[in-house]
């Protein structure tokens, strides 16, 4: 009866059971990043179809038709958007549907942890909420329109209500909504 060895391994079984399950929540929070990764190249996917979309709009050539056409399939991509935001989980968590942390044990002592920052990611974080290509939106989404590109580098045409988009500068991706929210903005 070794009370002494006994001892030390009891802190030897302590210590591997904490750095085993350590290395299980590190793989949890490579997975949290994996899916929101997978998420974010969706909405991606869809900014980009909206920029084309956008793009295609600002051609003097369309007919009213036309445009509420684009528009209605914009209007879809946001929804789309929305919908990943709202819907990607991991473990029961939202990963983007709300601005918060997720904290990671990541080590078998106390403190050794990461803290993964989730953020909100969706049409109205992205600023392109009541977003329209038509004209025909209501006042209030005209003017959160003008605000919203304003930044993106649209310039109002306030005889028509169209806006003259500078098609360079209007390219959303992932690298620039995670730019926007580094910056808090």
């Amino acid at each position: 009866d070794d009370a002494a060895g006994q001892a030390i391994a009891n802190r030897f079984t302590s210590n591997i059971k904490g750095l085993t399950q350590a290395a299980r929540n590190a793989n949890d929070g490579i997975s949290v990043a994996q899916t929101t990764e997978g998420a974010l190249s969706e909405i991606n996917n869809n900014l980009q179809r909206i920029r084309e979309l956008t793009v295609q709009a600002s051609t003097g050539t369309n007919s009213d038709s036309d445009l509420d056409s684009i528009q209605d399939e914009i209007k879809s991509r946001l929804d789309e958007i929305d919908r990943v935001s709202g819907q990607t989980q991991f473990n029961g968590v939202n990963v983007l549907a709300k601005d918060g942390s997720m904290k990671i044990q990541v080590g078998a002592n106390d403190g050794e942890t990461i803290t993964i920052d989730l953020k909100k990611i969706d049409s109205d974080t992205l600023g392109l909420n009541g977003f329209n290509v038509n004209g025909k939106g209501t006042i209030t989404n005209k003017a959160a329109t003008v605000s919203d590109l304003t930044s993106a580098g649209a310039k109002l045409n306030t005889t028509t209500g169209l806006y003259d988009l500078k098609t360079e500068n209007t390219l959303l991706t992932t690298d620039a909504a995670f730019d926007k929210l580094g910056n808090g903005d």
